[in-house]
């Protein structure tokens, strides 16, 4: 009878104590007086199998064991690692008790792409940086621009757009640019530069002339090729294809200079930029009846005819 109570107490400290976090000494205090008492781990618990725990007391020359099921640890997993902009977060994660042999893993199936960038196009003049929390990265070449053209030329520390022609409507004071965007691809139009040889003023006006060539010029070069030609009575549909786009609400479309479409071409072939052997017209004027051109297939810079067609893509200063 003695030894049925004994066992119902150690079986009710047990319970008690899978329940909170006692010590053995507390247990050991519950055993009458006589008892020697003490327990011994024989199978330890791994993350999905229970172990066994042997309590045995000897008292007045009697042994009694008695058996505990010890809970399975269940498996540690750590925290997924989020997704940034530009990195995916994990999709499989591995159980961390590889201590008792644990290879379990973990797979989510959703939720881990790279968010991408949240550019922050309303932040005014300078740079264009990403919202999202904890992410310092600025806009570079490649990324979508503003109105869903690509970004193809970064400054960081700003370029000079010159201003319009004195006449010119709408016109435009100069302003400082980091960023030059290329139109969508679906904008590219097959055109003549002019229907005339005539060589415009202020602009370029031979191969050796450079006053047409710069980043940052081909705004100002497309309103002298419009004005000039509505002035004389010829039509320039390369130019005036690109002052007449609105894209994405912005109108602010020219025809590239030179070494706009030279930033252009390094990119051709990626981001939506075709590589086409078709070249492309600049509004950098080479002489009376050539045009600088670029052939973006080649990567290559070459003149051809005023009034040949050739592939038209308008860019944006900002």
């Amino acid at each position: 009878m003695k030894n049925k109570l004994l066992f119902l107490l150690i079986i009710v400290t047990l319970l008690l104590a899978s329940c909170n976090p006692w010590t053995k000494e507390l247990l050991i205090t519950l055993v009458p007086e006589g008892c020697d008492f003490c327990d011994e781990l024989i199978y330890p618990p791994d993350c999905t199998n229970t172990g066994t725990k042997r309590w045995f007391c000897e008292e007045y020359n009697e042994h009694n064991d008695y058996f505990l099921t010890i809970k399975a640890l269940g498996h540690s997993f750590p925290n997924w690692i989020p997704p940034t902009c530009e990195v995916a977060g994990n999709e499989i994660r591995s159980c961390t008790r590889t201590n008792i042999g644990c290879t379990a893993t973990d797979t989510r199936t959703s939720g881990f792409a790279a968010l991408e960038h949240d550019w922050d196009y309303g932040g005014g003049s300078g740079l264009i940086n990403c919202r999202r929390p904890g992410c310092t990265a600025t806009a570079g070449v490649g990324q979508p621009g503003p109105s869903g053209g690509v970004i193809f030329h970064v400054d960081p520390d700003g370029f000079t757009v010159q201003a319009s022609p004195p006449g010119y409507t709408p016109g435009w004071p100069s302003y400082t640019a980091h960023y030059l965007e290329a139109a969508p691809a679906s904008t590219i139009a097959i055109l003549s530069w002019a229907l005339s040889s005539d060589l415009i003023p202020n602009l370029s006006q031979n191969d050796a002339d450079s006053t047409d060539w710069a980043i940052g010029r081909g705004r100002l070069n497309t309103a002298i090729i419009i004005t000039h030609g509505s002035a004389n009575s010829y039509e320039t549909p390369a130019a005036s294809h690109c002052a007449a786009l609105t894209i994405g609400s912005r109108t602010d479309w020219f025809l590239p200079s030179k070494d706009e479409l030279n930033e252009l071409a390094q990119i051709a072939g990626q981001h939506g930029i075709p590589n086409d052997p078709v070249l492309f017209r600049s509004s950098s004027q080479q002489n009376t009846q050539n045009v600088w051109s670029h052939s973006f297939s080649g990567n290559t810079q070459t003149t051809g005819w005023k009034d040949m067609t050739g592939n038209t893509i308008a860019i944006r200063a900002f």
